[in-house]
């Protein structure tokens, strides 16, 4: 799963590109076979309607494409991907695999967005959050955590759940007393926004993912402006599930925009196949045993009782049934015709 932001529209083309090469460059490095996701802010328009594009998007944009939507396009283009956000009201029109295993896209408010999957029996819940800067009213905070409450609360404690957002707060390096939530390996003093951070994990039995992994201080800074630089965002998963999470760490390079850098999560989803109890595999009918002349002459007794008498023994080689279905008569006739070289009397 990846995070990304995008310069703005007004910004310069080299730095539009550049964001773009260091996405071709993330995704060609990740092995065909792994699951991709991208949550980004693009700041570009795809467009309504999917003509000449219909491979990578359907047709459920909003207003006109932009040049800015254009190279979301292109890029989707080059790396076989799909906007799974203009399929959702379509689903029956989808092309890629992938995007067949899109169920659900949510736009909770204008800071909240989810995103439910299906991958191979796993239910898996990606929801992306972008939270008020510090100087931001108290009461602006409060409103996105208790949006986010809802959101986690509504989904199945059975259910994987991601979520990578910026929550413009520091946990914080080291976890004394918290333990349970996160690891050790935060940046800088922990400010009121990431108690914030803190508190919700504790709340909804969740983990901060990014403090769990030593790693240098260039793979855990995301933001860097003015000659400063911390960690305001994070990937959180459910306690439960932390151990399927193998890395988290950003991607060096430039950075993605003028002060956030792309962050990435690398999750295995453990896939357990329930073993059929003995009620529920299928018997085998043991049909050799109707060579023995006891037994078969068992199961023409039972079948006999079974249809009520209309079973009609006509040699050792053909046998007829009559069944009554609907007030329809069905006459079944089984025979066994003698082999090639038996005489031609018999046959």
């Amino acid at each position: 799963m990846f995070i990304g932001y995008a310069p703005h529209v007004g910004c310069e083309l080299e730095e539009k590109e550049r964001f773009w090469s260091e996405l071709d460059e993330v995704i060609e490095s990740i092995p065909t076979g792994w699951r991709v996701v991208i949550g980004a802010d693009f700041n570009g328009h795809v467009g309504e309607g999917n003509t000449g594009d219909e491979e990578v998007m359907g047709k459920f944009g909003v207003k006109e494409r932009n040049l800015e939507g254009q190279m979301v396009v292109d890029f989707a283009k080059r790396m076989d991907m799909a906007v799974v956000n203009t399929y959702f009201q379509k689903r029956e029109e989808h092309r890629d695999e992938f995007v067949r295993n899109v169920l659900e896209v949510k736009r909770v408010s204008d800071r909240v967005m989810s995103l439910k999957l299906e991958i191979e029996g796993v239910m898996l819940n990606v929801v992306s959050g972008y939270a008020p800067h510090v100087g931001c009213e108290l009461e602006e905070k409060e409103r996105l955590w208790s949006e986010l409450d809802e959101v986690i609360e509504s989904i199945p404690t059975g259910e994987r759940v991601v979520i990578g957002a910026d929550f413009n707060g520091h946990v914080g390096d080291g976890n004394t007393g918290d333990e349970e939530m996160m690891g050790k390996f935060g940046v800088k003093e922990r400010n009121l926004e990431g108690q914030m951070v803190v508190d919700f994990a504790k709340r909804m039995d969740m983990a901060v993912v990014n403090t769990y992994f030593q790693k240098r201080e260039e793979h855990r800074v995301t933001y860097k402006s003015g000659g400063r630089s911390t960690q305001v965002d994070y990937i959180l998963c459910r306690r439960g599930n932390l151990k399927e999470i193998s890395d988290c760490k950003l991607v060096v390079g430039e950075s993605v925009a003028r002060q956030h850098r792309m962050m990435m999560c690398r999750m295995s989803l453990m896939v357990c196949k329930r073993k059929r109890s003995k009620t529920e595999i299928e018997q085998k009918t043991k049909w050799w045993k109707l060579k023995k002349e006891e037994c078969c002459e068992d199961f023409r007794q039972k079948l006999r009782q079974a249809l009520g008498g209309q079973v009609k023994r006509v040699s050792d080689r053909v046998m007829s049934l009559k069944l009554e279905i609907e007030e329809v008569m069905l006459n079944v006739v089984s025979g066994y015709a003698p082999q090639v070289g038996c005489e031609l009397e018999e046959k």
